[in-house]
């Protein structure tokens, strides 16, 4: 209850004056009170839950109901976690998918809050939101490969970048 209308707005009105990047897992159906947020990060049974639709877990067709979804809420941006399918991040300038790294899941517990944690970690050092998207989904991979809720740390995450990219 303390998340109402009135007060997710003078947040984020707050953060914008002060262009502090506002980065929201939204809750319930009434998005409304995110409008100009900087980014919200729904998995796909929220962004199912607020379209009042079934949406298949598809590249085109996650695009299409994310970019109305962002009209509709007058958000800026949105990343959706879209479980064996990585996650993508739809602006108004740039459309990415980001496809999962190949490996056994154990657990998804967390991931979701990890992909938030670390994206809003890396905007706030001022990487660069696809960069951020990138690493987030890196760590949530790591995350789902072990049991029940694990911190990602800093090495770990290091350690995968060069395992994977170089």
């Amino acid at each position: 209850g303390v998340c109402t209308d009135s007060f997710c707005q003078k947040i984020i009105q707050l953060a914008n004056e002060h262009h502090i990047p506002v980065v929201i897992d939204p809750k319930g159906c009434n998005w409304t009170k995110y409008k100009n947020a900087d980014y919200l990060t729904p998995n796909m049974k929220e962004l199912n839950e607020v379209l009042t639709a079934s949406l298949p877990n598809e590249d085109e067709a996650v695009k299409n109901a994310a970019k109305f979804v962002k009209r509709k809420f007058k958000l800026k941006n949105i990343i959706i976690t879209r479980s064996e399918r990585g996650l993508s991040l739809i602006g108004n300038r740039q459309v990415v998918h980001i496809p999962t790294v190949a490996q056994e899941v154990f657990d998804v517990s967390g991931a979701g809050d990890t992909v938030i944690a670390v994206f809003g970690a890396a905007i706030g050092a001022g990487i660069a939101p696809k960069i951020a998207a990138y690493l987030a989904n890196m760590a949530a991979g790591i995350v789902v490969g072990k049991l029940g809720t694990y911190a990602v740390s800093k090495s770990q995450l290091l350690k995968n970048i060069k395992n994977n990219f170089v």
